[in-house]
């Protein structure tokens, strides 16, 4: 049985793309969405790893490795702060994505 490589449709998925072929604007959209994505990724996942990385350090610390316990604890307070600002990052560049977005005018309303 042989599988057929299906390869996407060219359209929206160009937009994502930077390269020469791509205005300024284009790209300064294509960092910025990346941007955001990073942002929401740390946003959700780095609650997780603070729990996994603070429960750890509970481990070590009731197996009596006072070490292991203060670097994990140390590691969970940099991945708590790195939280808060990627907490505070992320509706700051919500907001200014909103700014950036125009509204496309419609020919026939400047007309009238």
């Amino acid at each position: 049985m042989t599988r057929v490589m299906r390869s996407f449709p060219e359209g929206p998925r160009d937009m994502y793309l930077s390269g020469p072929h791509l205005s300024d604007a284009d790209n300064h959209t294509v960092n910025f969405r990346r941007i955001l994505a990073w942002l929401l990724a740390g946003a959700l996942f780095l609650p997780i790893a603070i729990v996994l990385i603070a429960g750890l350090a509970r481990l070590l610390a009731a197996l009596e490795d006072a070490d292991g316990a203060r670097l994990l604890d140390r590691a969970a307070l940099v991945a708590g702060l790195l939280w808060a600002l990627t907490l505070i990052g992320l509706p700051i560049a919500l907001a200014l994505e909103s700014l950036s977005v125009t509204a496309p005018h419609d020919e026939d309303e400047t007309e009238e």
